[in-house]
């Protein structure tokens, strides 16, 4: 069955403040170019270049670098050249969507740029960007690309001007390399990643509580978590590079946690009757925005979002069942992925296995099924760059708790180790994590990359719940006290005996198989033990629970000479199902007696 998105109606209290505001990342200006008509002149900042990289930061020092775009004009017709480097030589400057007009402020670095860059007149085809900064045209709060295809002087007021078209950065920027944050992975070290000082980081710390009322079809109940928060922060990098002709040939994601953990303690109550049904259930109970980061004004764009999802995957339920446990769930910061998302079989990753604590869970319940309950925050971003769409996400299942529960019975005792008890029930808990990446462009024209980089699942051992048919108690149970994570030894698988118990199963009763032969409802191994043949299906209770009938002449109606009716069984199995054996009424072994109750 898919997932369903009505099934959920949550209450949340989230505390995210400071968490739902983006900011504009500030220009940084290369190092030591200060807008001043002081000391002497570096003139080579006039000279071409055949790329230029362009930095923004939290601040606007070098000390908070967190995007570097570095333009490329590898061809010989073309060339770059920054007007940050040498804003500090004009006297005045003038820009209009048609050109700009720059005046120096002496006769030698006039000379000077005219010289270099009176390239541009030498051919039709000779251009060259001029990238101007924050305030270099005046008011302008970004910079601006420019496309100069030629330029005139005044040589007597020692001005150029330049005749030039401006528009977009996706327009004007053909080659180019963005790259946002900086993860360097174990065989490469952080010389020469792009000037990069400062970290991108997607915030996780933050209380996450909810309630969500289970309501869909056949069943109904409630999944709380009353104490679950997660702590720490995902660093990423994200580099776009795009050839000479204007086609992206790489995009890249890195990331890697710092400090993340989660803990749930999760409580589901639920009540059903779809028997070996399966029912699948997923919903997102939170999701708010978490901090942007943006380089205007059309040069980046980043958009995160945490979502909290939960879910509930059960099979086999006829009645109701409370089960709880609380898990914490740790990543080691040494943990790191690369994925190439034009590539989906290019990426790597290493040491996200998580460490798993645990308390003890807890079981209340009446009948077999299988239960699973998860939590699972996923951090999701969207990213445009230069018209380039890109998504990703990581989806944390820290944890998943899984209960296996069946009913068993023995007429003679002996259930759950213990002489007294007829009827029980066993536990078999396991607890694990899943973390899985995904990842694409947003064109659909490349294969999204889809990797599960950990998964661990480990049992917790077992339990039985022994009880009598007339027991009046309906308590649940918990597991001893562990502690494990995903590298330590499995506990042990024995089920100790308990004294505790559920709500009774249905008694041990009369069926009747296929082929029309009377049978007791007793466990397949107390049926094969007596020799008898196990059918499913004609008995109540868990699946353990079977019509057991004999083909010896066994299974035949009888009845005594007092008038009273039974079935022709061996005297073991009668006696198995606490009833009594009357000999001479019934046909074959003198073991085959009539039983009645």
């Amino acid at each position: 069955m898919a997932p369903s998105r009505s099934f959920l109606l949550w209450t949340i209290f989230p505390s995210f403040f400071g968490l739902c505001c983006g900011f504009d990342l500030i220009e940084i200006r290369p190092e030591g170019d200060k807008r001043s008509h002081l000391g002497a002149r570096d003139v080579s900042s006039l000279d071409f270049r055949s790329a230029a990289s362009f930095l923004w930061g939290t601040n606007g020092t070098s000390d908070t670098v967190l995007a570097n775009f570095t333009v490329y004009t590898p061809g010989s017709n073309e060339n770059v050249l920054s007007m940050e480097t040498f804003d500090g030589m004009l006297i005045s400057q003038n820009c209009t969507p048609n050109g700009m007009t720059l005046q120096f402020e002496d006769d030698s670095t006039f000379a000077y740029a005219q010289h270099v860059w009176d390239w541009v007149n030498g051919a039709d085809n000779h251009t060259f960007l001029m990238i101007a900064g924050s305030g270099d045209c005046g008011s302008n709060k970004h910079r601006i690309p420019y496309l100069v295809s030629a330029i005139s002087y005044q040589e007597d007021q020692n001005v150029a001007i330049l005749n030039a078209t401006t528009g977009s950065w996706h327009d004007m920027a053909k080659s180019y390399q963005l790259q946002i944050g900086s993860i360097s992975t174990p065989n490469e070290t952080r010389l020469g990643r792009r000037d990069i000082t400062q970290g991108a980081t997607l915030p996780l710390a933050m209380e996450l509580p909810f309630t969500a009322k289970v309501e869909q079809g056949p069943l109904v109940g409630e999944l709380e978590c009353e104490n679950c928060r997660t702590t720490g922060q995902i660093n990423f990098e994200l580099r776009i590079t795009q050839n000479v002709i204007g086609i992206p040939d790489g995009v890249e994601f890195r990331m890697s946690p710092q400090s993340v953990s989660a803990v749930a303690n999760l409580k589901l109550k639920v009540g059903s009757n779809f028997q070996t049904k399966k029912e699948t259930f997923k919903e997102t109970v939170l999701s708010f925005p978490l901090n942007g980061i943006t380089i205007p004004p059309d040069i980046l764009n980043i958009g995160p979002f945490l979502d909290i999802d939960a879910g509930v995957e059960l099979t086999g339920l006829e009645g109701s069942i409370t089960v709880s446990a609380g898990v914490t769930s740790s990543l080691s910061d040494s943990a790191i992925l690369r994925a190439n998302l034009l590539n989906p079989l290019d990426n790597d990753f290493s040491g996200w296995d998580p460490n798993i604590d645990f308390t003890p869970p807890s079981v209340e319940a009446q009948v077999a099924a299988t239960v699973q309950m998860f939590f699972m925050p996923a951090v999701r971003l969207k990213a445009e760059a230069l018209g380039q769409g890109v998504e990703a996400g990581i989806e944390l299942k820290l944890p998943f708790v899984d209960f296996k529960v069946e009913a068993t019975a023995d007429a003679g005792g002996g259930v759950c180790d213990d002489p007294n008890k007829t009827l029980g029930v066993e536990i078999e808990p396991s607890i694990g994590a899943e973390i899985k990446f995904e990842a694409g462009t947003t064109d659909g024209d490349k294969t999204p990359v889809d990797v599960t980089i950990a998964t661990t699942s480990f049992p917790l051992g077992g339990i039985c719940l022994g009880f009598n048919p007339d027991d009046d108690s309906d308590s649940g149970s918990s597991l001893p006290s562990n502690n494990s994570s995903s590298n330590s030894t499995e506990p042990s698988s024995a089920k100790p005996s308990s004294s505790a118990s559920t709500t009774s199963s249905a008694p041990v009763t009369s069926c009747t198989a296929d082929n029309g032969l009377l049978g007791t409802c007793i466990s397949t191994s107390s049926c094969s033990n007596q020799g008898g043949i196990s059918e499913a299906g004609h008995c109540p209770g868990g699946i353990d629970i079977q019509c057991c009938y004999f083909s010896d002449g066994s299974g035949d109606s009888c009845q005594t000479n007092d008038g009273v009716s039974g079935t022709c069984m061996s005297t073991s199995a009668c006696s198995e199902a606490n009833a009594q054996s009357v000999s001479g009424f019934c046909p074959g072994p003198a073991d085959i007696q009539c039983c009645i109750p």
